[in-house]
């Protein structure tokens, strides 16, 4: 890797980039002729009667379901393929380490989108639902697809937090003292974020979002902890038996 000029490192990437594009536009045909069963299912199990308030809505509608869907798919792609492409400075001790990191990854990724999806999407939008009987409520299909996409994936990459947090402290970029000391300064932090990116401004949504981010940064400290407390015992295991090995001598 090191011995390729910055002009193939740039073709590499592109045609990276050109097989992940390539891969998501023959899943994204298929994905708009079944998306009409999936938005039935979707307004079946969300309880909603949305309106299409334009001619193309609906259409818009099927071509952003299938983008979400085809995107879910190849974006594990993606990352693989860029963990291939920078195994040559890996050293080769971690390379198991690093599918383990992936699979860990694509888990915790899944199962965040399913709680943004079908927990914090669901509740939401029930709560939003709920008005006085002589209001008429009318949801934009377009847009419930759109805030339903904004839940999946948002909650797909909060559930990275419980990856990260190790990462840095692995690395030494931040000490898990210095991660305690802020945890003050993280709730502040946490609540401004899901302040921003919550689509809708009541507090219910911000905190049901603000909660599982702060979770994530506590079960990150949790495993940073069980990982320190390893080391050590291994460490000490080590040494006491080198000293009894050389005790023999």
């Amino acid at each position: 890797m090191e011995d390729k000029t910055v002009r193939e490192h740039l073709i590499e990437i592109r045609n990276i980039f050109i097989k992940v594009g390539a891969l998501a536009l023959l899943l994204f045909i298929p994905l708009v002729y079944i998306s009409k069963t999936i938005i039935n299912f979707f307004i079946y199990f969300f309880k909603l009667n949305p309106v299409v308030l334009y001619p193309s809505e609906y259409l818009n509608a099927q071509f952003s379901l299938a983008l979400y869907l085809s995107l879910i798919i190849v974006i594990p792609y993606l990352v693989w393929l860029i963990i291939e492409y920078l195994k040559p400075i890996i050293p080769k001790e971690d390379h198991k380490n690093i599918l383990a990191l992936f699979l860990y990854s694509m888990s915790c990724a899944m199962l965040g989108a399913f709680i943004g999806l079908f927990g914090f999407g669901y509740y939401t939008l029930n709560f939003l639902s709920k008005v006085p009987d002589n209001i008429t409520l009318m949801w934009g299909l377009e847009n419930i697809f759109n805030y339903l996409g904004f839940c999946t994936w948002s909650f797909a990459l909060i559930a990275q937090l419980i990856i990260i947090i190790p990462l840095l402290n692995y690395y030494n970029i931040i000490s898990l003292d210095k991660l305690r000391k802020a945890r003050r300064a993280i709730i502040i932090i946490v609540l401004f974020i899901s302040a921003i990116l919550t689509p809708t401004a009541d507090i219910l949504s911000q905190f049901m979002m603000a909660i599982p981010m702060y979770c994530m940064f506590e079960g990150g400290l949790i495993i940073s902890w069980i990982k320190g407390t390893k080391n050590i015992n291994l460490n000490t295991t080590t040494t006491t038996d080198l000293h009894g090995k050389m005790l023999k001598m």
